[in-house]
């Protein structure tokens, strides 16, 4: 796994991802209130929240559901906060309306 990538997150993010080299992609992906808070932590670090993936998760057993979110990045200066509103409605809501068996990668801009 790109572990350069995530090299610069807290390890309690680390310690509760669930890595999906299992089904061939190099991330890592979260619980929904796991994400919200390490979008909120990347985003207090300056960083872009391009997008990000959903996964389904029950039984240990990782699968994609095949929806996503993204931002577009825009000339705004506030495309930081911008960013992470989208991805935190995107997530609460996809948590609300499906239920919490869901994981969430979280594409990120490394600066």
């Amino acid at each position: 796994m790109n572990d350069n990538k995530y090299s610069f997150l807290p390890t309690e993010f680390l310690s509760v991802g669930k890595s999906l080299e299992d089904i061939g992609i190099s991330e890592i992906a979260w619980k929904s209130q796991d994400a919200l808070k390490i979008i909120d932590y990347l985003a207090k670090k300056g960083h872009t929240i391009l997008g990000g993936d959903v996964y389904a998760y029950s039984d240990n057993e990782i699968e994609s559901t095949y929806d996503s979110w993204y931002s577009n990045k825009s000339i705004s200066e506030s495309v930081v906060q911008e960013s992470r509103k989208r991805a935190f409605e995107y997530i609460t809501e996809y948590n609300k309306n499906n239920g919490d068996n869901y994981l969430y990668s979280i594409i990120f801009e490394v600066e």
